[in-house]
């Protein structure tokens, strides 16, 4: 359905339409995740391990709650190749570095909210937003919580 709307010229979407619908063709499961650069010169397709990328935020109650979890899975998931990787969309360093100094994880923020590079990559517009990725960089799926991030890692990697 997506495709056929946005391959119709006969449609016509709004931009935040669009930019979902773009986001199921380009993230689809089986696609290359589009490569972020995290601080210095060091990019994502430079971990060469399984990947659970995690778009968060210090403010999003939700995202507070997953830390939670996530605390409680990451030694499981390490000792299964799986990095997590988390990409906040925060503006005030003091808040994240506060917020995050203690994950066990690789955290990372420019600080341009919203604006960020790997959130306009992965048309990110909601916290949490997850992905699950292969060494390669593959897409393997887009959990939709931690749970379900935990079954998907146990089944398929």
């Amino acid at each position: 359905l997506s495709l056929n709307l946005l391959n119709n010229i006969q449609c016509s979407l709004n931009n935040n339409l669009a930019a979902k619908l773009e986001s199921y063709r380009k993230l689809k499961a089986g696609a290359i995740a589009p490569d972020i650069k995290l601080r210095g010169k060091l990019k994502l397709r430079d971990i060469k391990t399984n990947k659970f990328l995690v778009f968060g935020a210090s403010w999003c109650s939700t995202c507070k709650t997953d830390f939670l979890k996530l605390e409680k899975k990451y030694s499981v998931w390490k000792s299964k190749n799986v990095e997590i990787i988390y990409i906040s969309v925060d503006t005030d360093k003091t808040v994240f570095e506060n917020t995050y100094k203690k994950a066990p994880w690789q955290t990372y923020c420019d600080y341009k909210g919203w604006e960020t590079q790997a959130a306009k990559d992965y048309y990110i517009s909601a916290t949490p937003s997850y992905f699950l990725l292969d060494s390669f960089n593959k897409i393997v799926a887009r959990p939709y919580s931690i749970k379900h991030a935990d079954t998907l890692i146990n089944q398929k990697l």
